[in-house]
């Protein structure tokens, strides 16, 4: 992951400055998952899955370099290298089932849980409804819903080092996040077309500083997808 950020200011007479930031991390980890699925009938099915937290080193670089018309000399950070050692990402808990109606629909719902034994953080729930349905012949129709909340306490407050020079103003703290899809198919032997339409609210508090009160934010992300295939079997 990296992430450049340039902050300029213009002043009269053409005056400037200008600060560059950049900061990127990588890492290496290791996990182990395995899960089960249980079929007491021919129509319902049960599962449930586990996966270990992630152990994991991260290396992150950041730094900064200023320059301005007012002044003759630029100035520039040194190259700031940290580790994260054995950093530890949360455990997940998958319980699934599904049912599927007669030959002509199928609901499913789904729940995840992230955890994670850390002072100051909240466990992560992720719920997924969904519904398709045969409404005639090969045409289907479907919709979902799901529901994710957030690791983030509702009085955390983020405050960066006093020696921070990163010039994006990420204080926001996410408070959960709300999904919705509706869309229709056609299915074939050897051809299918699919049209979704896809939302996404994000609630979250944005602090325009880390001294200042946050104000509430809510992000709406549209999508439409279409999907044409066709499978060829000789």
């Amino acid at each position: 992951y990296s992430k450049n950020v340039t902050y300029i200011e213009q002043f009269e007479n053409n005056q400037f400055y200008s600060l560059k930031s950049y900061f990127s991390a990588s890492n290496v980890g290791v996990n182990v998952n395995g899960g089960l699925i249980y079929r007491p009938i021919k129509q319902l099915r049960f599962g449930f899955a586990y996966t270990t937290p992630t152990w994991t080193t991260i290396t992150m670089h950041n730094g900064y370099k200023l320059k301005s018309s007012i002044t003759a000399t630029d100035y520039s950070s040194t190259d700031n290298t940290y580790n994260l050692d054995l950093y530890t990402t949360p455990m997940n808990f998958t319980f699934g089932a599904a049912y599927q109606i007669n030959n002509l629909g199928l609901l499913s719902v789904e729940y995840d849980l992230y955890y994670l034994n850390k002072k100051g953080l909240n466990a992560r729930h992720w719920l997924k409804l969904g519904l398709e349905f045969c409404i005639r012949n090969n045409w289907f129709v479907r919709a979902g819903y799901a529901y994710q909340s957030s690791f983030r306490k509702d009085d955390e407050h983020y405050c960066p080092a006093n020696t921070d020079t990163r010039t994006d103003t990420d204080y926001r703290i996410e408070s959960g996040r709300h999904y919705g899809s509706v869309g229709f198919g056609y299915r074939m032997r050897y051809f299918y077309i699919d049209a979704a339409y896809q939302i996404r609210i994000t609630n979250s508090r944005q602090y325009p500083f880390y001294t200042a009160d946050y104000y509430p934010v809510r992000d709406m992300h549209h999508r439409v997808v279409f999907t044409l295939a066709w499978t060829y079997r000789r």
